[in-house]
């Protein structure tokens, strides 16, 4: 073959292949495309279908609530409870009645509509039968209303439940429907370009490819579920270790420096158990389990306490804490825990992405009708900010939004996810606003019972004359804050001339404009006259927690504490000793229990921290390593109390119990369980194995306390 032929052969063999690859490559991009287009309306099928199973999960939770509401006040004889759950109801049936308006995000066939119509029929029976109950309550024929409920009530409700249960299958069915016709659509689609096999065996292997998926996920949630389980025991059972011993050291007589360390441990005690129960909670949230215990508690503190868990790592960079709480907020009836995490989770972030300015807290309220208030706590920070585009990620599960410009703080992209979810499990919300480079305010709202006012603590200030040299920013605004719920008449003052002479204290932010005010202040002392005037000083703690105090009469940390500054303001008016000389608090009140104690714990520090915790109550427990000796300790003794732990390596805690229960002896104990599981079916199974209480670990030296009065009171 001449080298032209061989030449002309292998360009016409070049453009074949060309040809060959072109003709691949356009199909591909043609099936690509085809895909791509159907894998989009199978997303936006998917969010359609899980918004409608979310309307009808609402509808079924809000028609429970109209029920659930009713049995209270079928199971109550107080008329105003009864007017009060009569309110309720039927605000829940407002509710519903807006989800029954509302229109599915699937388009319904006929069958659904019909479904609907039967929800709407039963709903509409039920109300009927209801309202004639709620006629009776009021009228005070409590017997009789129970009577109709119980025979008509009960029935037409499971009417509706049914009928709801329907409707969801319906709607499966439609989208059933939907996605088989997306599936065939995409099958006439790729069969026009010839590929119908490959499209056939990718939609099949797409199939197994979910399902299997499905069994996987489905078997990883719940060894996930048992490893959380398991992992909070273990981290937990140390816990319960060193903030017991916090407990008993707060009530021992040291000295304030010593106490000061010592809040300070419980303090990040505290702050490592709420990051082990934020890890713990993405799962028990995913699966429904989060059980709200609602207790009494100040917002301030709140705030006091999440504020001393980044108050070190804000020192170290250098930033100014403060905050500002309205006046009329009042203490409140809700999750203190859960508001605490959601509050430490903001100011944890804030910390993180912030390099220097300031943080400041502000909480207001807002009265609601029966007795409800909204709490607003708005965290700000002088931060990065975070770009608009950005925003919308910031509480999806896993996703971490690094600012740009920001070091990388690492994290597991849960908190700000959880604390969202938290804030709704709370009856409130949770917002952002930010200016890219100029910081973020991160808000959040929680709804809760207000709780009657009570005396205030210590003695009356109302009168005293205080000197406020202070700067501007959020310290300053946060001691003058304070100054004036206090009720004190507070003159604040720039020193550039002499103060008034009539004061009874001064309080001066010994960093405010980079400490000059204060360096003023204190070259003036005493050609002012100031001498002889008690002085409180703010300031920053320094790197090692140390206060610049040389020469001082009271320094406080920065923030500062509503009862340090009160005790420092007693202390300067002669009202108190010093806030640095007060006694420790004693353990009287809590003595006085005259009970026999058997404390069954296999881990050796925790059993001794127990037993020093009773010891502090006055009680000489006895010892069981494990739950073999502590049925032969049973069966030996006639114990008053039992504090039983769960998880024990031969016969655990349950099992115990059952064995105790069963041993036919006249006198019967009480048996508490003390156990570091955190998920609500554990209280069931210990009460079903014959336990009286529930304690979880880590144990507070209060709550042992509280738990043995209520049985000595038993046992009068």
């Amino acid at each position: 073959m001449t080298r032209t032929a061989r030449s002309l052969a292998r360009s016409w063999l070049f453009t074949l292949l060309a040809a060959a690859t072109l003709t691949v490559v356009a199909l591909g991009w043609v099936v690509a495309s085809d895909f791509r287009q159907s894998a989009d309306a199978a997303n936006e099928l998917y969010d359609r279908f899980g918004e409608a199973l979310d309307l009808i999960d609402n509808m079924l939770f809000e028609t429970g609530e109209v029920r659930r509401i009713l049995l209270y006040a079928l199971h109550t004889s107080d008329a105003n409870r009864q007017l009060e759950y009569v309110d309720q109801s039927r605000s829940a049936e407002g509710r519903v009645r807006q989800l029954l308006a509302s229109r599915s995000p699937i388009v319904s066939t006929e069958g659904t509509r019909n479904a609907r119509e039967s929800v709407t029929l039963a709903w509409r029976d039920y109300l009927h039968t209801r309202d004639e109950v709620i006629g009776l309550i009021l009228e005070g024929d409590l017997g009789q209303a129970v009577a109709l409920d119980e025979a008509v009530g009960t029935a037409r409700f499971n009417h509706v439940r049914e009928a709801i249960a329907a409707l969801k299958a319906s709607v499966e069915a439609d989208a059933k429907a939907q996605v088989d016709t997306e599936r065939a659509r995409s099958a006439r689609a790729t069969a026009r370009l010839g590929l119908i096999v490959l499209s056939a065996l990718l939609l099949v292997a797409m199939g197994v490819h979910l399902v299997n998926r499905r069994a996987s996920l489905e078997v990883g949630l719940r060894v996930r579920s048992e490893f959380l389980a398991t992992m909070s025991h273990e981290l937990r059972t140390p816990l319960t270790g060193v903030i017991g011993i916090t407990d008993l050291l707060q009530a021992a007589p040291i000295q304030t420096a010593e106490r000061e360390l010592v809040r300070m441990l419980r303090s990040n005690a505290t702050t490592l158990l709420a990051l082990i129960n934020n890890v713990l909670d993405y799962s028990r949230i995913d699966a429904g389990l989060v059980a709200l215990a609602p207790r009494r508690f100040s917002p301030c503190t709140a705030v006091e306490e999440a504020l001393d868990s980044v108050s070190e790592a804000a020192s170290r960079k250098g930033l100014a804490l403060g905050y500002v709480i309205d006046a009329d907020v009042p203490d409140v009836i809700a999750d203190e825990d859960r508001v605490r995490q959601v509050l430490l989770n903001l100011l944890s972030n804030a910390v993180k992405y912030t390099a220097s300015g300031d943080i400041a807290i502000r909480v207001s309220a807002a009265r609601e009708r029966n007795g409800i208030v909204a709490v607003t706590i708005a965290v700000r920070d002088t931060g990065v900010g975070i770009r608009r585009d950005m925003q919308e990620r910031l509480f999806r599960w896993f996703s971490r939004v690094e600012p740009v410009g920001a070091q990388s703080a690492g994290g597991t992209g849960l908190g700000l996810a959880i604390s969202n979810r938290l804030s709704r499990l709370l009856s409130g919300s949770m917002s952002v606003e930010s200016e890219y480079g100029k910081g973020s305010t991160f808000t959040f709202v929680f709804r809760a019972h207000a709780a009657p006012a009570s005396r205030p603590d210590g003695p009356d200030l109302a009168g005293m004359r205080v000197l406020a040299v202070v700067g501007p920013g959020i310290v300053g605004e946060h001691i003058l804050s304070l100054l004036r719920n206090a009720g004190v008449k507070t003159t604040v003052h720039d020193t550039g001339s002499a103060p008034p002479i009539d004061i009874d204290a001064v309080v001066v932010d010994s960093n405010a404009l980079g400490g000059d005010l204060y360096d003023r202040l204190m070259r003036n002392r005493a050609a002012w006259g100031l001498a002889s005037v008690p002085f409180v000083t703010v300031a920053q703690m320094g790197p090692l927690g140390r206060h610049p105090s040389a020469g001082l009469d009271h320094v406080l940390s920065a923030p500062v504490r509503v009862r340090a500054l009160h005790e420092a303001l007693c202390a300067a008016a002669r009202a108190l000793p010093a806030a640095g000389d007060a006694a420790a608090p004693d353990s009287q009140g809590r003595a006085g229990i005259d009970l026999a104690v058997l404390v069954v714990e296999d881990n050796e520090p925790n059993r001794r921290v127990i037993r020093l915790m009773l010891n502090e109550l006055g009680l000489d427990p006895d010892e069981a390593s494990c739950g073999e000796e502590a049925i032969d300790a049973a069966a030996r003794r006639d114990y008053d109390v039992i504090l039983m732990d769960l998880q024990m390596p031969d016969i655990d805690g349950l099992e115990a119990t059952r064995r105790i229960r069963a041993s036919g002896r006249t006198h019967v104990p009480t048996i508490i369980a003390l156990t570091a599981n955190v998920f609500d079916s554990d209280e069931a199974r210990c009460r079903a194995a014959g336990m009286n209480a529930y304690l979880q670990k880590p144990l507070r030296l209060d709550t042992l306390s509280d738990a043995l009065h209520a049985v000595a009171r038993t046992l009068v």
